[in-house]
């Protein structure tokens, strides 16, 4: 080859950076959907955080909730104030009950298997803080999944 010479990129090279483009295309619609989803759930909350606690209302929440989340049984219900981060990784069973005011951090992966109940003020997270140079403030985020089993309460 002689100096100055310029060469076109290999079609491996395009392709792999036309994979790149599209990959990052796929993550955005993903986060961009992420996020209307969480947007849904809040609005539902609002628009349903006055009325009281009866079982018809939790059941509207639960119905309306629905569709965000990775996989839901039968009679979900949930109640006013609580919420969901990561909604769409928050798997749940049949006759479900999520109480008043919990707060679930679902992001590494949550399943509440068949009739489980989370009392009022429950909180359930995945991710925990990592150790960084002595501190815990700048360590990375580690997210495991969580697995609550049949009945439990």
């Amino acid at each position: 080859m002689v100096p100055g010479t310029i060469v076109a990129p290999t079609l491996p090279i395009c392709e792999s950076l036309f994979n790149y483009g599209s990959h990052m295309a796929n993550r955005n619609l993903d986060i961009l959907i992420n996020h209307t989803k969480y947007a849904w759930f809040v609005f539902v909350m609002k628009l349903t955080g006055l009325l009281p606690d009866w079982q018809p209302i939790m059941r509207l929440r639960g119905f309306l909730t629905r569709p965000l989340l990775k996989e839901c049984g039968r009679n979900f219900q949930i109640c006013s104030q609580s919420v969901i981060i990561g909604i769409q990784n928050l798997s749940v069973g049949n006759d479900v009950y999520i109480a008043h005011g919990c707060w679930i951090g679902a992001s590494g992966g949550i399943v509440l298997d068949d009739e489980v109940m989370l009392g009022p003020y429950t909180v359930i997270v995945t991710g925990n803080h990592t150790l960084n140079n002595g501190s815990y403030r700048f360590g990375s985020a580690e997210r495991l999944p969580i697995f609550i089993g049949r009945g439990s309460w």
